[in-house]
């Protein structure tokens, strides 16, 4: 319990981490980059 499960704006998340939440947030909406597809 050092640290909460959503990183704060102070903590910044890794590279694969902010990836993996964007492709994420993607799927949620229904968008997938011309990249994945």
């Amino acid at each position: 319990m050092a640290y909460p499960a959503r990183p704060t704006s102070a903590v910044t998340p890794s590279r694969r981490t902010l990836h993996a939440e964007l492709l994420r947030l993607c799927a949620r909406i229904g968008y997938s980059p011309p990249a994945f597809r």
